[in-house]
């Protein structure tokens, strides 16, 4: 369904230099995101559920900083509203050493490396369709090194023991942990634990709001700056980016029990109607953004010709759930 480009494979003979091609590629996905009613910014703030993810230990950087380098507010289906956020910790900058037999002290290379250590990923927010009060948090299981108490709350025991090995779970109200925490939600949480998204999967429940933080790294991106050999190439990373959005919207839709997590007939068929009305919204708004994104004279009957491609990784959201 991806395309080279999706896992960062930069072709020759690129359209401008990476500076000014960021620049298009940005409004080219502020462009299409507005086709679809959603709002894109590749400048943005921190996330306002930062600091009590990061104070709950739920993401981490060790060089003390974030990265915001993208944000989506919209709508899915059903009409969830919902806020995605792309957060990364920054970059440590160190220096390699070497000791000198001449010298009683070490000097540096001049050579420097960056690396990060820390979260890497997503954090989506969604209002969550059960009224609670307090704050419940799910945390990677990390065996005995669990602490008691996280900022506050206490740890919650479930009977489940697949589920007590995957996560742990800090309330500060216990039987709102346990009405919010069901054995159904239990199950569909071990589920996705298991797909490649959710592999890192944290939850918090925190007054109305469920948000959920994925460590995916590079792996999930919607905002990363990449280069194309042309407008078609990047129209089609972006479509595949926003088909991504689209998985992962469910997935977190599938948790809240918005949607089932087995098909049912009715709502398969309002969901493949959600997404083929999308589908149809975004064919006339790639061809205007077309006009809008600097191309080659070359490159005009290929846009025509293979623009039905562009939504492939759309058209695959249109089969019933199971």
């Amino acid at each position: 369904m991806y395309s080279a480009l999706f896992y960062g494979i930069r072709p020759s003979g690129s359209l401008k230099t990476m500076s000014g091609f960021s620049a298009q590629v940005q409004e080219l996905r502020t462009f299409i995101h507005e086709a679809l009613g959603w709002h894109y910014s590749a400048s943005t703030r921190a996330p306002n559920i930062l600091l009590p993810l990061r104070a709950a230990g739920m993401i981490t950087t060790m060089s003390g900083a974030f990265e915001f380098r993208g944000r989506v507010d919209g709508r899915a289906f059903g009409g969830q509203s919902f806020e995605l956020a792309d957060v990364t910790a920054g970059k440590m900058h160190q220096s390699s050493y070497r000791h000198n037999s001449e010298y009683a002290d070490t000097r540096p290379y001049d050579a420097t490396y960056s690396e990060r250590r820390g979260f890497q990923g997503v954090v989506v927010s969604l209002p969550h369709h059960s009224h609670f009060q307090g704050v419940t948090i799910m945390r990677r299981d990390m065996g005995r090194l669990n602490p008691k108490h996280v900022e506050g709350l206490k740890r919650v025991g479930f009977a489940s023991s697949e589920f007590e090995k995957i996560f742990e779970v800090y309330s500060d109200d216990q039987v709102e942990a346990r009405y919010l925490i069901t054995p159904d939600l239990m199950e569909r949480l071990i589920a996705f634990s298991k797909d490649y998204l959710g592999r890192n999967l944290q939850c918090a429940f925190i007054r109305d709001k469920f948000h959920i933080t994925v460590d995916i790294d590079d792996r999930f991106d919607f905002s990363r700056d990449f280069n194309a050999a042309d407008y078609q190439d990047a129209a089609t990373v972006i479509i595949n980016e926003i088909g991504a959005i689209f998985y992962l919207l469910e997935k977190m839709q599938t948790l809240q029990a918005r949607i089932g997590a087995k098909g049912e007939a009715a709502v398969d068929a309002e969901r493949a109607a959600y997404y083929s009305e999308l589908i149809d919204n975004l064919v006339p708004a790639i061809r205007q953004s077309a006009d809008k994104f600097e191309k080659t004279h070359a490159n005009l009957k290929e846009i025509n010709h293979n623009l039905p491609l562009f939504c492939e990784s759309l058209h695959g959201l249109l089969v019933p759930r199971f």
